[in-house]
């Protein structure tokens, strides 16, 4: 699992990427949770796939707020949520 967050965070929280579309993090990061979920998709493994969804919507909340200048890093979770799963990034648990 540190690999795994080690990788999310190395596509989304660079200070490079504050410039980067939300869409463009969002194509580069579904194949990676894609080949995840195929490889570690079992009942057993649910809970820390649901711990790693939570890790990479906090990740994309603090890059969020990085790129528009918001002092609380945890602020705006759930219009974020909202809006990387509208956009299409895909889940490790569930559906």
């Amino acid at each position: 699992m540190k690999k795994m967050k080690a990788e999310v965070k190395r596509n989304v929280n660079r200070r490079s990427l504050l410039v980067a579309k939300e869409e463009d993090l969002i194509k580069n990061l579904n194949p990676k949770i894609t080949g995840w979920k195929n490889y570690y998709s079992t009942k057993r493994n649910e809970k820390w796939m649901k711990a790693l969804d939570w890790y990479i919507i906090c990740t994309f909340t603090r890059w969020y707020n990085k790129k528009h200048q918001r002092r609380n890093h945890m602020s705006k979770v759930g219009f974020v949520r909202n809006s990387i799963y509208g956009k299409g990034l895909k889940k490790m648990a569930g559906a």
